[in-house]
């Protein structure tokens, strides 16, 4: 419920452990309909959905490592040698 005077929600004691879940999976970036769907699981099945959602969280951050490592932008003249890790590159900032 939300307190209008003092712009702060009040949780019933038996709402606290969802909103604790949802609060921490928002700081996992998980989407509210997945987290919907989370709160509906039973214990076990709950755990495995949030491991399989940070699973998938950690492939796509190694997919996009090598973007970030490159230079950006690149230059209408860049080879992809030049955009691998490692290769010499110029900052993009002065």
């Amino acid at each position: 419920m939300l307190h209008d005077s003092q712009r702060y929600r009040r949780y019933s004691p038996h709402q606290l452990e969802r909103a604790r879940l949802v609060a921490w999976l928002r700081r996992l970036d998980m989407p509210l309909a997945r987290i919907r769907r989370v709160c509906g699981l039973d214990p076990a099945a709950a755990a495995t959905e949030i491991g399989l959602f940070w699973a998938e969280a950690e492939r796509t951050t190694a997919a996009r490592r090598p973007l970030a490592a490159g230079r950006w932008p690149p230059s209408s003249s860049s080879t992809l040698a030049e955009l691998r890790p490692g290769a010499e590159r110029t900052s993009p900032c002065p």
